[in-house]
């Protein structure tokens, strides 16, 4: 085809060859195997020169549209092999939506603005099993992450908070300590949290030597201080929620250092794609 076209817009075999850097001889077999191909004849050939057919006239017409459309496909998929376009799945479990994924994304679109961004929220043991069988690219949640075809890196780390109604006798508090808990009614996590937050809060309650009285169980950060905002009781939660605007509710800081949450990202160690290594380069940046 693009032989075809240089034919017909020099209306010469031997200016035609010189410009595709080609011998003639060549050139005129390749030609007459496109009209063998299609039966007819494309080139009126004189002694002057070739001119087209009307059945020439009316391909070359619709082939230099498909010319100007492979070189749009070679161009972008060039650049979806440079990680310049293309498409990134990315799963979130909730609590990421409150700063993780808000600045990894505004960090990724400012370097790959053509890139298809698709993002899932999903809860971590999803995203695990999505990761594994790739239907995700990358994955933002919380540890541990043990499966040995992932790959993971540490993006935020974080002390936890206590939520308070604005009107219990805790809020005027500046900072407090497991033990100002000791007897409160709580609203936490339930056992078996893939986070695992429900078992640090209770070995640290153990270790502060309280009994505070678990009421109600949650697992999501919005619902368990929501609940809180009502009056359901306090509750110790990632400092990350302070971010929600929930009428009637403060966060304290808590004293004990000692619990932390973190979020990581996850991703599989055999994806080579070029989307996926320029947004772990810039969460690592971004970190």
């Amino acid at each position: 085809m693009r032989y075809f076209v240089a034919v017909a817009e020099e209306r010469s075999f031997s200016r035609a060859a010189i410009r595709l850097d080609i011998a003639q001889p060549p050139l005129s077999q390749q030609i007459r195997r496109l009209e063998r191909d299609l039966g007819f004849a494309l080139f009126a050939r004189t002694s002057k020169g070739v001119s087209l057919t009307r059945s020439g006239e009316t391909l070359f017409k619709h082939a230099r549209i498909v010319l100007e459309a492979a070189a749009v496909a070679i161009e972008a998929t060039s650049a979806a092999e440079r990680g310049e376009a293309g498409r990134l799945t990315v799963a979130f479990i909730n609590s990421a939506a409150y700063a993780a994924l808000p600045r990894l994304l505004k960090a990724y679109r400012q370097v790959q603005p053509d890139v298809e961004i698709e993002v899932r929220e999903m809860r971590i043991v999803d995203q695990l099993d999505a990761l594994v069988d790739e239907r995700i690219d990358v994955g933002i949640l919380r540890p541990p992450i043990s499966d040995a075809c992932l790959d993971s890196l540490c993006l935020i780390r974080e002390p936890f908070v206590v939520a308070v109604p604005n009107d219990h006798e805790l809020a005027k508090r500046t900072r407090l300590a497991l033990t100002d808990i000791d007897g409160q009614p709580i609203v936490t996590y339930p056992h078996g949290h893939r986070a695992g937050f429900r078992e640090r809060f209770d070995s640290a309650i153990l270790a502060a030597g309280i009994t505070p009285r678990t009421v109600h169980e949650a697992t999501q950060v919005h619902a368990i201080c929501g609940l809180v905002a009502g009056g359901a009781g306090l509750a110790v939660v990632p400092a990350s929620a302070r971010v929600l605007r929930i009428a009637g509710l403060r966060f304290i800081p808590l004293r004990e250092k000692s619990l932390i949450a973190e979020t990581w990202l996850a991703w599989r160690k055999e994806s080579g794609t070029a989307q996926l290594r320029s947004f772990v380069a810039i969460a690592k940046r971004v970190v």
